[in-house]
């Protein structure tokens, strides 16, 4: 960054090559974590790794048979640094299921809210440390047909809440 130049890492092992993934920054354990994406004939795929910067190297984080996300893509991933817990929304299956991910227990575990932003990809999120809550903003379930919706998510009570028809 302080000399504007991109350095091709090439580390000893990568995740298979794909497309339409998401990563999210862990500040707490100082790794990137990916998960999912689309391979070469559009099909979902499901694993999850982590990258450390200082050591170059890709972890497969292997799951158990236990509940994890579908293999998906367009949905998006961010880091709620509050919670410990990187949070995923939305994707290619066209699920309205929100996920967290715990890097210290290397598990997923599926969280409920009674209300959510709907079927969707193409979206963005981010986390919002002053609030404490995951924003996300627009997307949609059909290209070239976007919203402009704005929600927020909180870990604490599993809730997403709409902020576009507030007063």
């Amino acid at each position: 960054f302080n000399s504007d130049t991109w350095t091709e890492m090439q580390p000893s092992t990568s995740p298979p090559a794909r497309n339409y993934h998401a990563m999210a920054y862990d500040t707490q354990v100082d790794r990137v974590i990916l998960f999912g994406g689309s391979d070469r004939r559009s099909i979902g795929i499901r694993d999850t790794w982590a990258y450390v910067f200082n050591t170059n190297t890709w972890q497969e984080l292997e799951q158990d048979e236990g509940e994890y996300p579908q293999g998906c893509f367009y949905h998006t991933l961010a880091y709620n640094n509050g919670a410990d817990r990187t949070i995923l929304f939305g994707g290619s299956w066209g699920a309205t299921e929100t996920w967290s991910y715990d890097y210290s227990t290397n598990t997923w575990t599926q969280l409920e809210s009674a209300e959510n932003p709907g079927r969707r990809k193409w979206h963005a999120m981010a986390y919002s440390s002053a609030s404490d809550r995951i924003i996300l903003f627009g997307g949609g379930t059909v290209l070239y047909k976007f919203s402009d919706d704005t929600w927020f998510f909180d870990f604490n009570t599993t809730t997403w809440t709409d902020m576009t028809r507030r007063p």
